[in-house]
């Protein structure tokens, strides 16, 4: 640990522990140097190291992470491509006592990165911190179930609840929430935009997201705290949505043939249009259009997931995950270093 430079919330007596950065990537190459850039910025005041994981990226993504002054890793052939095993991964490489994690398209805001730390010193009840995305009309901390995109953690803290799945294809980080609402630990929102980032729609998103296995991570959680009904309550809640439209489909069925054909088929179409009708006066088209087409993907990708394997995080073949470029820890800068 390292003295820290005078900033808000702190003392010449306090100390900043160091912060390790995990960037997760796969094909990135369009956008890790922005990235990379907006990551050594925001960490250049801190005693800090930068990790990049790669999800065996098949672009240029790996060697254009070279140019920056970064350690990489890529994730093992004979382990499946997953972003909780990049996550893992970068849990298991690093040592600081703060871990930011950052996925590879997106772009971190210093001043976020400063008040989250923050919040993590002065707090010993709050395990991590994240913040908005993009925009933000928030003018208050929240408390949140889970943490997405850049969060930041305490490692003791992560590490007391196993830290993140290395196995789940989607949902990691709203299955580690689960696990840190269970130890009773805070999560929280800052009311800032943590950073930035490009979001997909439509039917090449949907097709990206299938061919990725991201729509497995449902089935897999469900599976994997099926014999817990406290997590299993927690995955069904989460679901509740998808769940609910499952259900309204399988009733059209179900009153066509109580109420002796044509009639009840019909009465189920008019409440149909009018919760499309609803729908579309309270959340929107697009917010409509997205949820309708990814319904089935999202049922059959959950039913996947669910029969698969979910083997134990510590079997994960951690030894085998290849070193690509070693980097040597970056100097204190002058003054000790934030």
């Amino acid at each position: 640990m390292s003295d820290r430079a005078h900033g808000p919330g702190w003392t010449d007596s306090q100390t900043t522990p160091k912060l390790s950065v995990v960037v997760v990537t796969y094909n990135e190459a369009d956008r890790i140097e922005r990235c990379l850039d907006a990551v050594g910025e925001a960490c250049s005041e801190y005693d800090h190291e930068i990790v990049l994981v790669d999800s065996r990226s098949t672009d240029g993504t790996v060697e254009l992470a070279r140019q920056y002054p970064v350690t990489i890793y890529r994730l093992p052939p004979s382990a499946p491509r997953t972003p909780g095993g990049g996550r893992y991964v970068g849990t298991q490489v690093t040592d600081g006592d703060r871990v930011l994690f950052v996925d590879g398209d997106m772009r971190i805001r210093g001043s976020w990165l400063d008040d989250a730390l923050d919040v993590l010193a002065t707090d010993p009840a709050v395990a991590g911190v994240d913040g908005h995305l993009n925009e933000s009309d928030a003018t208050e901390t929240a408390d949140v179930a889970s943490l997405r995109g850049v969060a930041l953690y305490d490692r003791d803290a992560l590490a007391a609840v196993g830290g993140f799945d290395p196995y789940l294809h989607a949902l990691e980080d709203i299955e580690l929430g689960f696990r840190f609402a269970e130890s009773g630990a805070r999560l929280v929102r800052l009311p800032s935009v943590a950073a930035t980032h490009p979001f997909g729609d439509g039917v090449a998103e949907l097709r990206r997201r299938w061919r990725s296995g991201y729509y497995f991570g449902r089935g897999q959680v469900f599976r994997k705290w099926l014999r817990s009904p406290r997590m299993l309550a927690r995955t069904l809640h989460y679901s509740r949505l998808y769940a609910t439209i499952g259900g309204w489909v399988a009733l059209a069925p179900i009153a066509t043939v109580a109420a002796g054909g044509g009639p009840g088929l019909l009465a189920w179409c008019v409440a149909t249009v009018a919760l499309i009708a609803l729908s579309l006066r309270s959340r929107g088209r697009r917010w409509l259009a997205r949820k309708t087409l990814s319904f089935v993907p999202v049922c059959v990708g959950a039913l996947a997931g669910f029969l698969g394997r979910h083997p134990p995080a510590t079997s994960y073949p951690v030894a085998d995950t290849e070193l690509v470029r070693a980097v040597p820890q970056r100097p204190v800068p002058p003054g000790g270093g934030r």
